[in-house]
């Protein structure tokens, strides 16, 4: 064999070998760009889920914060509704007790009950009964012929300019009030009323 074709048989091999490193490599490389490539893929998949839990979790958040807006602005509105009632409703009840201290059969039984009350938790000295302008002095009559006999003595009437409806009873320091103001006078506890009548 002559010099010229071994040195063509060992360009071959030579060339071969060359050849078979790079498909090799070019084997390695393929399959270290494809797990770049899912590694990449993993990668994007996972920020994508991150991503979108923290959309959704924004959702949650802004939908119970609309939540709870509406909620409380619905209690604001229910709250000045009621209290928009209560204050018509104590006008109401301002009006209708002014009326029925007008009306002498519910005089009457307004003074009854003052008159039961005073005998429950007043001494039984000579009282004094602060009633309205007006009040007719047969009834002041016929309630003082009653009391006389009870307290030893018949009451003392007086007239007062700011007394609209009802009595106020005093004996000594102690004292009943029975008038319109008096009555109204624990606005909290009417108001409390009310608001359980309008959740009924």
């Amino acid at each position: 064999m002559s010099t010229s074709v071994a040195l063509v048989e060992m360009l071959k091999l030579v060339e071969e070998h060359e050849l078979g490193r790079c498909r090799e490599a070019l084997t390695r490389a393929h399959a270290q760009a494809q797990v770049m490539r899912r590694e990449a893929q993993r990668v994007a998949r996972a920020r994508m889920h991150a991503h979108i839990q923290a959309l959704k979790q924004e959702r949650r958040r802004a939908l119970a914060l609309a939540s709870a807006e509406l909620d409380t602005a619905q209690r604001q509105h229910r709250n000045r509704c009621d209290y928009a009632l209560i204050e018509t409703g104590l006008k109401q009840l301002d009006a209708a007790l002014a009326n029925r201290w007008q009306d002498a059969a519910a005089r009457h039984q307004w003074v009854e009950r003052v008159v039961r009350n005073a005998r429950a938790r007043l001494p039984r000295e000579r009282w004094e009964i602060s009633h309205p302008p007006g009040w007719p002095e047969s009834e002041q009559r016929e309630l003082a012929a009653r009391l006389a006999p009870e307290l030893g003595a018949a009451p003392v009437f007086r007239a007062e300019i700011g007394i609209r409806a009802g009595l106020c009873v005093r004996a000594g320091t102690a004292r009943l009030d029975g008038t319109l103001d008096g009555l109204l006078a624990d606005r909290a506890a009417i108001e409390a009323l009310m608001l359980a009548e309008l959740a009924e």
